[in-house]
């Protein structure tokens, strides 16, 4: 069991290492809104604080180092 476990755990470690930067961004990027999707009604006024960051993080610095990587389709979504 030990064994298929460190098996999965590898498999996941190479493929999130295979992965682009503008692939990475992207990913993220959509766990992060669906987390807020499914999150929101939950929130405080400091949660809602800390997601407008992070949103912003997402809009501007995460953005602009991976937006010369981006296709068109991955611009547009």
């Amino acid at each position: 069991m030990l064994t298929i476990l460190i098996g999965i755990v590898t498999t996941c470690v190479l493929f999130a290492a295979c992965q682009s930067a503008a692939e990475r961004y992207m990913n993220g990027f959509e766990d992060f809104v669906c987390e807020v999707e499914t999150d929101a009604s939950n929130f405080s006024e400091k949660d809602w604080e800390q997601n407008d960051a992070e949103l912003d993080m997402y809009a501007n610095e995460k953005y602009e180092n991976v937006v010369d990587e981006l296709s068109s389709n991955d611009k547009k979504r």
